[in-house]
C-alpha cells in the first residue's frame, strides 16, 4: 500500500499542481498590481492635479535626461553587485557577472511578486547557477542587506551636512539605526553561539554563509562600498527632477529616496501607487508643483521598471533550464497542449 505522505509529495511536485500554484501566484500579483495602481491613483487625484497639467509637465521633460537616467539604473545595479559580490566572494566561488545579472532578475521579479520575494528568486539564481546552498547564499544576502542598510546610514550622515533635514527623516533614521544595532548583535551571536550544529544541515550551511575569512578587510571595504549605490541614487532623483524644472538639493533628494523605501513596507508587486505617493508628497512638502511632482515620481519608477523587467526577464529567460520549478512549469504546459492538439 502506497504510503499517503509519499503520495501527497508526489502531488506537490505534479506538474498540474505547479500550473495551478503558478496560475493563481500570477492572479493575486495582477490584482496587488492593480489595487495599487488604484490606490495612486486616487491618491494623486486628491491633490488636485489634473490630466490637462500632466501631460504638459511630460511634454515639457528633457527627454535625454530620462534616456541617461534609463542607463543609469543598470549602474546603480552594478555597484548594489558590487557590494554583495565582496561578500560571497569570501564563501562562495562566484563571478561578478552573476551576482550583477541576479540582481536584475531579483529587481524583475520584485515587480511581479509581493513582499519582496524577488529577494529569494535573486538568492535561487546564485544558487541555481553556482551550485552553492541555497541557505549559504541566503546568508550573504541577509549580510548584503545588513550592509545596504549601513550604506543608507553613512549616506544620511553625507545629506544632514549639506542641509537640514525633517523631521519624518530622523525618525526614520533613527529607527533604521535601531533596527541595524539589533540584526547586528543577532548575526554575530548566532555566528558565535551556533557551533554545534549538524553538518550540512540548513543553519549549518547559514552560519558557514555568515562566517567571513576576513571580517575586519569585508567591514573596511563596505564602509566605501554600501554607501556608493544610494549616493548613486540620491544624485539620480537630482538628476531626473531637473528634466521637470524641480530644483532640489543633495539632502532633499535623499529625503524623497528615503520615503520611496519606506513605501516598500506596503507589500504590492513593483511597489505600485505607494511608490508614487510617497514621492509625490514628499516633493509638494519641498514646495515643488503637484502637476510636477506626480510627472517625476510617474517618470522615476518607469525608468526602473521597464527596462528592468524587460532585462530580468530575458536573463531569467536565458538561465530558465538551470530552475527546477520552470522545468516542471514547462512541462505541465506542454502536458495540456499536447492533449488539446487533434491527433
Amino acid at each position: 500500500m502506497e504510503h499517503p505522505l509519499n503520495s501527497r509529495e508526489e502531488n506537490v511536485s505534479s506538474p498540474a499542481l505547479v500550473e495551478e500554484r503558478f496560475s493563481h501566484a500570477i492572479l493575486k500579483s495582477a490584482l496587488a498590481v492593480l489595487f495599487g495602481i488604484g490606490f495612486g491613483a486616487l491618491a494623486i487625484r486628491w491633490t488636485g492635479v489634473s490630466l490637462k497639467d500632466l501631460r504638459a509637465s511630460f511634454a515639457s521633460a528633457q527627454t535625454w535626461k530620462i534616456i541617461a537616467a534609463t542607463i543609469g539604473t543598470f549602474i546603480l545595479s552594478a555597484s548594489q553587485a558590487v557590494r554583495w559580490h565582496c561578500i560571497l566572494k569570501g564563501t562562495t566561488n562566484v563571478s561578478y557577472i552573476t551576482i550583477f545579472k541576479s540582481k536584475i532578475v531579483g529587481y524583475a521579479a520584485n515587480c511581479v511578486l509581493p513582499a519582496r520575494l524577488g529577494d529569494l528568486v535573486r538568492v535561487e539564481f546564485v544558487s541555481a547557477l553556482t551550485g552553492a546552498p541555497r541557505s549559504k547564499i541566503l546568508a550573504t544576502g541577509v549580510v548584503d542587506l545588513w550592509f545596504d542598510k549601513i550604506g543608507w546610514m553613512i549616506t544620511f550622515a553625507i545629506a544632514f551636512l549639506i542641509a537640514p533635514m525633517p523631521s519624518w527623516v530622523l525618525q526614520a533614521m533613527l529607527v533604521m539605526s535601531a533596527i541595524i544595532f539589533v540584526i547586528g548583535i543577532a548575526l554575530a551571536l548566532f555566528t558565535v553561539k551556533a557551533r554545534n550544529l549538524k553538518p550540512d544541515s540548513f543553519l549549518a550551511k547559514f552560519r558557514e554563509g555568515l562566517s567571513q575569512p576576513h571580517l575586519g578587510k569585508l567591514a573596511f571595504a563596505q564602509l566605501f562600498y554600501s554607501p556608493l549605490s544610494w549616493v548613486w541614487e540620491t544624485l539620480m532623483i537630482v538628476f531626473v527632477a531637473s528634466a521637470f524644472g524641480v530644483d532640489l538639493n543633495f539632502a532633499q533628494a535623499f529625503a524623497v529616496l528615503t520615503a520611496m523605501n519606506v513605501s516598500m513596507v506596503v507589500p504590492i508587486p513593483g511597489n505600485a501607487g505607494a511608490f508614487e505617493v510617497a514621492s509625490t508628497y514628499v516633493l509638494t512638502a519641498f514646495g515643488v508643483a503637484p502637476e510636477r511632482a506626480v510627472a517625476f515620481s510617474v517618470a522615476y519608477h518607469l525608468i526602473f521598471l521597464v527596462p528592468g523587467v524587460i532585462a530580468g526577464a530575458a536573463i531569467f529567460s536565458a538561465n530558465s533550464s538551470e530552475f527546477q520549478f520552470f522545468q516542471m512549469l514547462k512541462r505541465a504546459y506542454g502536458t495540456r497542449s499536447a492533449k488539446g492538439s487533434p491527433s
